[in-house]
């Protein structure tokens, strides 16, 4: 199946679902779902998976008689680069499979995309941010979330319209974080703004000396563009640090986090905590709309 006809399916996939038994001759659509159910983590593919089944038996149970049934068949990839590969054929082999949604990291769908492209199969990428998804030119590849680069530079967008001069970004070598650096730096060299990043290491990381560099700049806004997880003690450090400066922390996850004015600020200023949360166009690990929603709340010192 090439694009064109995955594309002009769509419409009859309107009225399909997965149900436990098909009357016979009953027109089907099947797609696969490839993502981890097994391991380390079997949680997320499982959510992925409640989604699937929810939205395709909301279809069937709304469909008219006349349209398609839409069915799926579910694949463990483990998400490990190598089993990812292995139910990727299986999946691209199935002859009534006419798409495919997975994977749920970077890895797994950058090693697999050639194969999905090879089949002609389109490939529905419901998690992933990595720029690279959609960066080598395969016609094939749909991705539902923002990429991270974008996610960067609405960021960039708020700090500077909200007063930012001199924003600063932090952000660890992992496979995170950098694509979202490069694109606050670049949006806010486009709005004339002079942002500058420190990069440290994600393994064995001095988050003091990490902070240090930091706050060497002066910076007004530090935007922590990576992991809560992994950059959490940064935030620490630089509070020790007495930062007068909003944090702004740019989770890898469903929302943004946490941006904190620090409580040693100068001046008198009462701190203030504000979360960041997106919008979502899907149940996708970081699916949303171009755009971000702040909501501030007093913070006592």
């Amino acid at each position: 199946m090439i694009r064109s006809e995955f594309l002009a399916g769509l419409g009859g996939i309107a009225g399909a679902t997965q149900v436990a038994q098909v009357a016979p001759y009953t027109p089907t659509l099947r797609f696969a779902v490839v993502c981890p159910q097994s391991g380390p983590d079997a949680r997320i593919g499982r959510q992925l998976l409640d989604g699937v089944r929810g939205a395709t038996d909301e279809i069937n149970r709304t469909r008219p008689s006349f349209e398609r049934l839409l069915l799926y068949t579910a694949y463990d990839d483990h998400n490990t680069p190598a089993d990812a590969t292995v139910q990727a054929s299986f999946a691209t082999g199935s002859s009534d499979v006419i798409a495919v949604i997975g994977h749920v990291s970077s890895a797994a769908t950058l090693v697999t995309e050639p194969a999905y492209a090879n089949a002609q199969v389109p490939l529905i990428v419901p998690t992933v941010t990595d720029d690279r998804i959609t960066a080598r030119g395969y016609r094939n590849v749909f991705r539902l979330p923002i990429k991270d680069s974008d996610e960067g530079s609405l960021v960039a967008a708020y700090t500077i319209a909200t007063g930012a001069k001199a924003p600063h970004v932090a952000v660890q070598d992992g496979a995170y974080g950098a694509d979202v650096a490069a694109g606050f730096v670049r949006r806010a060299g486009a709005l004339h703004v002079d942002a500058r990043a420190t990069q440290f290491p994600l393994e064995r990381p001095d988050f003091a000396k990490a902070a240090d560099a930091v706050l060497a700049r002066a910076p007004d806004c530090v935007v922590l563009a990576g992991n809560v997880e992994d950059m959490g003690p940064l935030l620490r450090a630089l509070r020790e640090g007495r930062v007068d400066a909003a944090l702004l922390d740019v989770a890898r996850g469903l929302v943004l986090g946490l941006i904190t004015l620090g409580g040693h600020a100068a001046g008198g200023r009462k701190p203030q905590t504000f979360r960041a949360s997106k919008r979502f166009t899907g149940n996708a690990d970081r699916s949303h709309r171009a755009g971000i929603e702040f909501h501030s709340q007093d913070h006592a010192a």
